[in-house]
């Protein structure tokens, strides 16, 4: 016997051969080839799931040939049985049509009239079962025989559902049984509801295959109609370009809702398929921290792309809520129009932490290229370390312009944070009323020393005579006195000995 081989590869093959011996039997041998201990007992069958249960155990006491080979047995016997439509028979899941029941028992080579009989009580047992409510069960001569030209909307009428188990469920089954495209039209031809609920209950393959056949805004629609959960089902089983496609020609608002459904890299995988514009209006609908992580599934150029495509208010909405590290990688790749329109649309102090965290030059270039005032207020807002170091890649007459549009502390604090043989040389090309500034400004010692490495002639033009005299007598005090003694000759102070004095 083949189930007493001890080698597997030996019974694998032998059970292979049995059941290619069984699909190439004609139909009237097959049941002289049933498999010993596996017998069907329609008998048995009370309930739906039995009726699918015993016509297993039929096609598996056959040589258990496969759907198709059934299929294409029962078309010798001029019978209708899809495959799609077998494999739901067997499924227990729900009540085939007696005359599907009837094509796959002969098509698994059952032909005397008692045991077609015996399959008919079955089938009608299983659909008094059913429901709980009674109900009368039509006899074989009370089933009509549906055409399998009639149309969808006849199938689902009123007076067909009295005569049918589930008028749906054959009108789904015939759809899959027919040419794809005319399948397609017929679909959209209907009801938007109707063919919803057609497709809902379909197996998935079907339901895909349709939906893409189908052209965008058509299937668009229907996907809309249809339970969420089997709308998520057929997206996830399509390529991203025709899911992208299609949620193009949804309502933002569903589309959204589909999205929201799959996981992270699935959206992102979609958003990428879609034109920017298009992405960009369905992920500024979604929730503020769904959007961030869908933005960083995605390839960086494209979410760049799609924050381009959005309005900037919101765009920098979003990059604020991100981190500086990940919105540097989206800056990147963005025009510097748009780099520098975000970072002064940012608030300052964001926008400050974006530019520590960019390379220096492209920082600098971002910042030469804002104007001024929103430049310095970034500069402001960061580290005097962070500021030194962009203003260091600029030239001198750009450094200069942004330290006087900076509030004179801010300035103060990173010419503090300059070496002090360059902060001498921007001092002293700063306009000398706004270098008195930031010298008081400063701590009096830094302020001193840097008027000590300034030459005599440069730290007289500061104008420390229009200076705070207070301020000024600490900063002379606190300088070496043969400097002090140098600055105060050149002033105008030596025309007042007693203002000299004081």
């Amino acid at each position: 016997m083949i189930t007493g081989m001890g080698d597997h590869g030996t019974r694998w093959e032998a059970v292979g051969h049995h059941r290619k011996m069984a699909d190439d039997l004609p139909i009237a041998q097959l049941t002289k080839t049933m498999r010993p201990g596996v017998e069907p007992d329609p008998n048995s069958v009370t309930t739906v799931a039995d009726l699918g249960r015993e016509l297993r155990n039929l096609r598996t006491s056959v040589g258990k040939p496969s759907l198709q080979k059934l299929s294409d047995r029962a078309k010798v016997q001029d019978l209708d049985l899809p495959r799609s439509t077998a494999g739901n028979a067997e499924s227990g899941r729900i009540l085939p049509r007696l005359e599907v029941v009837l094509a796959f028992i002969q098509a698994c080579g059952v032909t005397s009239g008692t045991e077609l009989t015996r399959w008919r009580s079955a089938w009608q047992r299983a659909s008094a079962s059913r429901d709980s409510l009674p109900r009368s069960v039509p006899s074989t001569q009370d089933t009509p025989s549906v055409s399998f030209n009639v149309g969808l909307q006849e199938l689902a009428s009123p007076a067909t559902v009295s005569a049918i188990a589930d008028p749906l469920q054959e009108a789904a089954e015939r759809l899959t049984a027919m040419d794809l495209e005319q399948a397609a039209n017929r679909l959209v031809a209907m009801n938007a509801e109707r063919a919803a609920t057609l497709l809902e209950i379909m197996d998935p393959d079907s339901m895909v295959v349709l939906l893409a056949t189908m052209e965008p805004r058509e299937a668009a629609v229907r996907l809309e109609a249809m339970d969420l959960g089997r709308s998520v089902t057929a997206l996830k089983a399509m390529d991203q370009g025709r899911v992208a496609v299609r949620l193009e020609a949804m309502n933002p608002e569903h589309a959204i809702k589909l999205l929201g459904a799959v996981d992270p890299e699935q959206a992102a995988a979609v958003l990428e398929a879609m034109k920017p514009g298009h992405a960009a209006v369905r992920l500024v609908a979604m929730d503020l921290g769904r959007a961030i992580t869908v933005l960083e599934a995605m390839d960086r150029g494209q979410a760049a792309a799609v924050l381009e495509a959005m309005d900037q208010g919101q765009a920098a909405a979003v990059l604020e809520a991100m981190k500086s590290e990940q919105v540097v990688g989206l800056l990147w790749f963005m025009k510097s129009a748009q780099v520098v329109g975000l970072l002064e649309d940012m608030e300052s102090e964001h926008a400050a932490v974006v530019l520590e965290a960019m390379r220096p030059g492209h920082a600098a270039t971002v910042l030469r290229a804002m104007k001024p005032s929103y430049a310095a207020v970034r500069l402001e807002a960061m580290k005097p370390r962070y500021a030194v170091g962009l203003l260091r890649v600029m030239n001198s007459e750009q450094m200069v312009g942004l330290l006087e549009a900076m509030k004179p502390g801010h300035a103060a604090a990173v010419l503090s944070a300059m070496k002090p043989e360059y902060a001498v040389t921007v001092l002293e090309a700063i306009n000398p009323g706004h270098a008195a500034d930031l010298l008081e400004a400063m701590d009096p010692g830094h302020a001193a020393a840097l008027l000590e490495a300034m030459e005599p002639g440069h730290a007289t033009t500061v104008r420390l005579e229009a200076t705070n005299r207070v301020q000024a007598a600490e900063l002379l005090e606190d300088m070496k006195p043969g400097h002090a003694i140098a600055v105060v000759k050149i002033t105008n102070w030596t025309q007042n000995p007693e203002q000299t004095a004081e």
